[in-house]
């Protein structure tokens, strides 16, 4: 279906199809059918910041994952940039199961907007469809496990495999 530019609609159509490519852009969404998709849309947030508003504090409770739709996020920990988080780039996936204290501080570098969902939200899409959150569930425990693994070697001074099977 495609909405001409003219149409009153236009513009919704444009802000929906923005936040299923960022939800899509997130490891745990890409693989989603439509209607599965938009069923976890339905249940995030959009927020807008202003360049220099802090979107999480370093140490604050965190329980949702957030995804950048616009703009520019700084993150940094202890003060130390750590990079920086664009379009279609997210943190927080670790902590739609468990909330625990932000890692790093995530603060807005211009006008920006961000998906937000929140980990009770999460909960819920997954004893609402079951079969979407067992899917949900094993992806981010399959992606956990990959980092762990990761960080692991890399402690103990072992050559890893990168994302594109490059060795680190």
């Amino acid at each position: 279906v495609e909405v001409r530019g003219d149409h009153p609609h236009a513009a919704r159509a444009a802000l929906l199809a923005e936040r299923q490519d960022a939800l899509r852009a997130v490891f745990l969404f890409e693989h989603l059918e439509l209607p599965l998709l938009t069923r976890v849309m339905n249940v995030c947030d959009v927020e807008v910041y202003e360049a220099g508003e802090t979107v999480m504090a370093e140490g604050a409770v965190c329980h949702e994952l957030l995804v950048g739709l616009d703009g520019v996020l700084a993150l940094a920990r202890g003060g130390e940039s750590l990079g920086q988080i664009e379009s279609g780039e997210h943190v927080g996936a670790s902590t739609l199961v468990e909330a625990r204290p932000a890692r790093a501080s995530l603060t807005a570098v211009e006008a920006s907007r961000v998906l937000r969902l929140r980990g009770r939200a999460f909960a819920q899409i997954s004893r609402d469809r079951p079969w979407l959150g067992i899917g949900l569930l094993e992806r981010l425990g399959s992606t956990l496990s990959e980092a762990l693994d990761r960080s692991w070697k890399q402690r103990q001074g072992q050559a890893i495999d990168g994302p594109t099977g490059e060795r680190l």
